[in-house]
């Protein structure tokens, strides 16, 4: 820890320990926290972070009022530089400067996990790996062999290839595997960048997320000859109901013969009698 000559004004570590200036401090998560007071009144604190390997080129500046719970990142493979300096209103400075080494023993975990089968070859992952650094590779025993997922590309579908992004410590993911539908089961291992591994076994959801369609039948006709009786069902003619409420006249049928119409029976007595009256009158003419 340095300040100005004179100047009222200075930093007291709490974490991630006592006494860091110039230490090399080694840590057992990537995420860590930084707890200080600050003596005196303080301006800005200005949080300088570098790191680098032979994939990644990282380096982080940023501000904050004080020195309470603030997160750095450090990364894996090899030594992450860190320089801290509060800016006092006094016009002091306080720098300091340590070293931090990652010991991550810890594999990555698997939540948020979920399968579901499509059709009888097809099945749909998705999930979200955690890791205390920095997560490396989701591995997929699928069928015929292993599909392998880069944490490094899963960026929104883009491929990031400038090196790893050390402020990661999960990642979300969604893909469909080929897995027959006699395998019951998926074993997926997990690995961080500190090589650590996890290895889980899930069951296979067996219900369907996506229906398949049934293929459509086209009917066929059928020419079969029906060789059984014919069966006459006969109705009876109901009697005519009458309904409350309503008149109803029935009008019989009668033998007579219609208005308007002439008897043939009575225009041949009528004919005999006329007859027999000129008949009478001629004899006694006589």
């Amino acid at each position: 820890m340095t300040s100005t000559s004179g100047a009222p004004f200075w930093v007291e570590w709490q974490a991630p320990e006592s006494n860091l200036d110039g230490e090399t401090v080694e840590v057992s998560n990537g995420t860590v926290r930084l707890n200080a007071t600050i003596r005196g009144s303080v301006d800005y604190v200005e949080i300088e972070r570098e790191y680098k390997d032979q994939q990644t080129d990282d380096r982080d500046i940023f501000r904050v009022e004080n020195l309470k719970n603030q997160t750095i990142h450090a990364g894996t493979k090899n030594v992450t530089q860190v320089r801290v300096r509060a800016f006092g209103k006094s016009r002091g400075i306080d720098v300091t400067e340590f070293e931090l080494i990652v010991n991550d023993a810890t594999a990555p975990t698997l939540r948020e996990f979920d399968t579901t089968r499509i059709d009888n070859t097809t099945i749909a992952v998705e999930g979200v790996v955690y890791d205390a650094t920095q997560p490396h590779f989701v591995r997929f025993q699928a069928s015929p062999g292993q599909e392998i997922l880069n944490v490094r590309r899963l960026d929104n579908g883009r491929q990031t290839l400038g090196g790893f992004n050390i402020r990661r410590t999960s990642a979300e993911f969604e893909r469909t595997l080929t897995i027959p539908r006699t395998q019951k089961n998926l074993t997926i291992t997990l690995e961080d960048r500190a090589d650590n591994t996890r290895t889980v076994t899930v069951p296979i959801n067996k219900t369907t997320s996506v229906t398949t369609p049934t293929p459509s039948t086209t009917p066929t006709a059928s020419t079969s000859t029906d060789t059984s009786p014919t069966t006459t069902t006969l109705t009876a003619t109901p009697a005519a109901t009458t309904m409350i409420g309503e008149s109803q006249t029935s009008t019989p049928t009668s033998a007579s013969t219609p208005s308007g119409e002439t008897n043939p029976i009575r225009l041949g007595l009528n004919a005999l009698l006329l007859i027999t009256v000129i008949v009478g009158i001629g004899v006694l003419l006589r």
